[in-house]
């Protein structure tokens, strides 16, 4: 597929997620020369006051992942993926909403419990800490959906080149990229067991789901999805993935860690048990008659 081609599949989703920052200019010098020590920042609050909606953020950027990639500072989801991923985000939309409304409501508590906590800070905290007009401007759950499309014309009269086609060059290895990086991620905390519970099968998956969402925008992706179902396939779906099927695993997620072998090594058969001998059929046995005596 050409550039036009594979943008007119896809939609670019802006996700405009903003949460304030729990800490602000104090009005406390630091003893020196103020060429380098300007300010410094405190904290109004704890800063796990703001963390419900800062992983909020993180949850919507992994389901636009999820179905999509990154491109022209926004996400690009397939036609086919796209009214579940908007699903997804309405959903969380209104959950923002109302967790953002509850803090407003509450609000400078948090601020008192700070205080309580660090009674010696109290006017230094007071003298820094927001309204709650203010948090409430700065807690926002925005979305913008919109198509991209060369100017090839117009920048090959200017002699500048194509933005656009540059960066949809790229995504087969961004696409690629973005999963051995969540592959590294996933595996850091499993090598080393020697074992994995049957959630790592969700990573696979998931994996699986992105790349197949994808796949029209490089025939080489195919590589993935055939080393993906094949290892998927080749587990056992209950119980811990332990002995061989560890190293079946720990095969696969090495491949997949590599965005280069993502793209560029042949297709192999991961779970496959080479050299393995053929079970034969028992051969027929004779009956052997015993004499009876005494009859």
């Amino acid at each position: 597929m050409n550039t036009e081609q594979i943008t007119q599949k896809l939609n670019i989703i802006d996700l405009a997620i903003r949460v304030p920052n729990p800490t602000a200019v104090s009005s406390r010098r630091v003893d020196g020369d103020e060429k380098v020590f300007k300010a410094v920042n405190a904290a109004f609050c704890n800063t796990r006051t703001f963390a419900p909606f800062q992983a909020m953020r993180r949850r919507m950027e992994r389901l636009c992942l999820s179905k999509g990639t990154r491109l022209c500072g926004g996400f690009a989801v397939p036609d086919e993926a796209l009214p579940g991923v908007l699903e997804g985000i309405k959903t969380a939309q209104a959950v923002f909403e109302q967790d953002r409304a509850k803090l407003v409501a509450a609000w400078p508590e948090p601020v008192e419990q700070w205080v309580a906590q660090h009674p010696s800070e109290e006017v230094e905290i007071r003298s820094i800490a927001p309204s709650a007009g203010v948090i409430n401007a700065g807690l926002s759950f925005d979305v913008r959906l919109y198509k991209v499309a060369s100017q090839t014309e117009a920048l090959n009269h200017y002699g500048v080149k194509d933005g656009l086609a540059g960066q949809v060059s790229g995504l087969a290895m961004q696409i690629a990229s973005e999963v051995a990086a969540e592959a590294r991620d996933f595996w850091r905390s499993r090598q080393e067991a020697g074992r994995a519970e049957q959630t790592a099968r969700v990573g696979l998956n998931r994996w699986l789901g992105k790349i197949k969402s994808l796949l029209f925008i490089d025939p080489r992706l195919s590589r993935a999805v055939k080393l993906l179902e094949d290892g998927i396939n080749a587990l056992p779906t209950s119980g811990m993935i332990e002995g061989g099927d560890f190293i079946t695993l720990s095969g696969l997620v090495s491949i997949m860690s590599d965005p280069n072998t993502i793209l560029n090594e042949p297709v192999i058969n991961i779970g496959q048990k080479e050299n393995e001998p053929v079970a034969q059929p028992p051969a027929s046995v004779t009956p052997v008659r015993k004499r009876v005596v005494g009859w």
